[in-house]
């Protein structure tokens, strides 16, 4: 996945980066063969600069790079794009290879360490605010959702409201947000301003280098591209849901007797208030791990 990496993070390369970036790429056939300081001698800089630009893709070395770089096709051979012409088999089969790129690059960078940590940021906020702006709302109204169905005590707002109420909150608040850049404005307000009440504060966003990213005490990552494309922001976000999960059924097993009892009240609840049926949208959630 060493493409779909360095496509995320381009955008945030420094110069030194950038240059190590196109070499690899010019001469990809031979690059094996080089060590870190031999790479960093032949472009004049710090092999320290080759070691950062690895960490940066989301690798834990550059011997790492390497041997993904080794497994990686050409560049020619990567997922294509849909095509107007293309068949409603074509175009599903490559939304689903595209879904499935996104999620194993989403698993490879974010290590188990960042999500038992946001775990535990759950498990000690007294309250927590879910934020997501525009296209990444229906993200943070999910994950708003869930923990309310474990009788957590979560909101989520607008951004107006969020800020607002996290101000009664600072002590024991928790923010979870949701940005595919981490460069939005109005996101980025709603980070500084939570930073400053000293909500902690779990993040999940792109990959790349990002004005969000220093404020975060967990940065859960994903793959954001600016660049253009037919496969819309619904399966752009995929990412951000998988990670969702991984949180919500890892806290589910922290104190499984406990959320059990909070659904199975929920449920009760819900058949209350909508006669014998399930609540709208579906069928009633059953509290099964």
């Amino acid at each position: 996945m060493f493409y779909e990496k360095l496509e995320a993070v381009y955008p945030g390369l420094t110069g030194k980066e950038a240059r190590i970036a196109e070499y690899i790429l010019a001469n990809r056939a031979r690059i094996s063969g080089l060590t870190s300081q031999k790479l960093a001698g032949n472009l004049g800089i710090s092999q320290s600069t080759v070691i950062r630009f690895s960490q940066k893709l989301g690798y834990k070395s550059y011997q790492n790079l390497l041997l993904d770089l080794e497994r990686s096709g050409e560049p020619g051979e990567r997922l294509e794009e849909i095509q107007l012409t293309d068949s409603t088999l074509a175009t599903n089969t490559k939304i689903l290879n595209h879904a499935k790129l996104l999620l194993d690059l989403t698993a490879e960078v974010n290590p188990p360490g960042q999500l038992a940590r946001a775990v535990e940021l759950i498990q000690g906020a007294d309250t927590i605010f879910c934020f997501g702006f525009l296209s990444t709302h229906s993200a943070a109204h999910h994950m708003n959702e869930l923990l309310q169905l474990f009788g957590i005590n979560s909101f989520c707002l607008d951004a107006f409201g969020t800020l607002s109420a996290m101000r009664s909150h600072s002590g024991g608040g928790l923010l979870i947000v949701f940005s595919k850049s981490g460069a939005t404005d109005m996101t980025n307000r709603v980070v500084r301003h939570a930073k400053e009440l000293g909500l902690k504060i779990i993040g999940v966003t792109s990959m790349a280098p990002n004005p969000m990213a220093p404020n975060l005490d967990v940065w859960l990552k994903t793959k954001h591209s600016p660049v253009r494309t037919r496969f819309l922001h619904y399966t752009e976000t995929l990412p951000m849901f998988f990670l969702i999960d991984c949180i919500i059924l890892n806290l589910y097993k922290q104190n499984f007797s406990s959320y059990s009892d909070s659904v199975k009240q929920h449920i009760a609840i819900t058949k209350g208030a909508y006669g014998t049926g399930a609540p709208p949208g579906g069928e009633s959630q059953t509290p099964d791990l």
